[in-house]
């Protein structure tokens, strides 16, 4: 299992928490290894949108998704991009899991647009790196929500590819704040 500091402004810490036996074994002990990582992450943003001052709630930089394949565990989660303050995805590549853990962290943004609420699916070991496809929703003060996915394959990722354009913006509560993917 993983955890991060979801709620802190910055934070490089990620919680890899283990139970090396079967769930209700007397014997299991469970184990909390703080790893720092390679780069920060934080609580993003709300998400932008055209046409309205609604913003689109991303909530918080919770790990949202993950795989593991032989000794490597990815993982994604919203952040901020330091860079220019937009939400952004934030992946996390964790190394040698089962022994001494070492975590590479990047974040994947798109300057015009807020990027939220990612998922991450394996797609194969190319050339000794694990390769995966990551999901999310996007928004941006002239862009209508939508939903992308981008190709990482391991060294880096690709151009967002358009899954779903939206044609509105998001405006269905009475508070300012909309919700938009965290079901």
């Amino acid at each position: 299992f993983l955890s991060n500091r979801n709620f802190d402004v910055t934070n490089d810490s990620v919680l890899l928490v283990k139970i090396p036996d079967i769930i209700g074994a007397t014997d299991s002990t469970l184990t909390v290894t703080p790893i720092v990582s390679s780069l920060p992450y934080g609580v993003p943003p709300n998400g932008r949108q055209p046409d309205t001052s609604a913003t689109l709630a991303t909530n918080d930089g919770r790990v949202l998704g993950g795989f593991i394949k032989g000794s490597e565990l990815q993982f994604v989660s919203t952040s901020i991009n330091p860079a220019n303050g937009a939400a952004a995805i934030y992946l996390g590549t964790i190394s040698n899991f089962n022994t001494s853990p070492t975590l590479q962290g990047r974040i994947f943004s798109i300057d015009t647009l807020d990027l939220a609420y990612p998922n991450i699916s394996y797609t194969g070991n190319i050339g000794g790196l694990n390769q995966s496809i990551i999901s999310f929703n996007y928004s941006g003060p002239n862009t209508y929500p939508g939903f992308g996915a981008i190709l990482n394959d391991g060294a880096a990722f690709s151009d967002m590819v358009n899954i779903k354009s939206g044609d509105t913006s998001i405006k269905l509560l009475t508070g300012k704040e909309q919700r938009w993917g965290d079901y």
